[in-house]
């Protein structure tokens, strides 16, 4: 007999062998099992205790003498069919581990096109929400006109806002401004909040913008649902701990 085949269902080669000799030669001594296979006294008990916690051994007590058998062949289908009930449990959560790996997409923009690249996909999204945090108005110095039209199509597109900013006098401006505007509410982060990054969270995507040291907008937007619900949960919880 082939022990590959033995092996594909689990069992190690040493195990195959002193199964398969249980197979041929029937209820035997150790001492039969060590002649039949050639291998050290010390591996085939440890291997028998393996196979009996497998169920593929049993053995019995005789004049004080233990004999080994193999159980019913049966049973190297009983083990496929609980391997395969134990896969079927854990399967639906490998499948949404692998969700990670199989969509991340990621697009990096430098410049101001970057920046309209970001808001543009918003609006072609048009997820139901929106969320912003890190910014200080800078994007609006660089971008006013853009950013008012902006607006404009979100809110004819009923894409709700939320926005938390830096503290700062040019994010407070900022702040009143956008407050003013439907479907746009703005807190302000805690003084102690420092980052260097403006974040947008929306649909299932991420994008990260920052502005280099030669002054040039750099951003990252990636897209990833998991990636995007965390940043969501992170973004609750500075809502709940920023003022109005």
């Amino acid at each position: 007999m082939d022990l590959k085949i033995l092996e594909d269902i689990g069992l190690t080669s040493n195990e195959a062998k002193v199964y398969l000799a249980l197979v041929e030669i029937g209820s035997s001594s150790a001492t039969s099992i060590i002649q039949k296979t050639g291998l050290h006294r010390a591996v085939v008990y440890d291997l028998l205790e393996r196979l009996i916690q497998k169920g593929l051994v049993s053995y019995m007590i005789s004049s004080k003498k233990k004999f080994f058998e193999s159980t019913n062949p049966n049973r190297l289908k009983e083990i496929l069919e609980e391997r395969e009930e134990a896969l079927s449990k854990i399967l639906p959560e490998l499948i949404e581990l692998s969700k990670f790996k199989t969509k991340l997409d990621i697009n990096v923009y430098k410049g101001k096109e970057g920046i309209k690249n970001v808001f543009e996909d918003i609006l072609k999204e048009s997820p139901s929400e929106w969320l912003s945090m890190g910014s200080s108005g800078e994007t609006y110095e660089l971008l006013p006109a853009f950013l008012d039209n902006f607006h404009k199509l979100r809110i004819k597109s009923k894409i709700n806002s939320r926005g938390l900013m830096l503290y700062s006098k040019t994010s407070e401006k900022r702040r009143q401004n956008l407050s003013k505007m439907p479907l746009t509410e703005i807190r302000i982060l805690p003084k102690e909040v420092k980052t260097p990054t403006v974040i947008n969270i929306y649909a299932s995507k991420i994008s990260l913008y920052s502005v280099t040291k030669e002054n040039i907008p750099f951003i990252i937007l990636i897209e990833n649902k998991e990636m995007a619900n965390s940043f969501k949960e992170y973004f609750e919880c500075m809502w709940k701990l920023s003022k109005k």
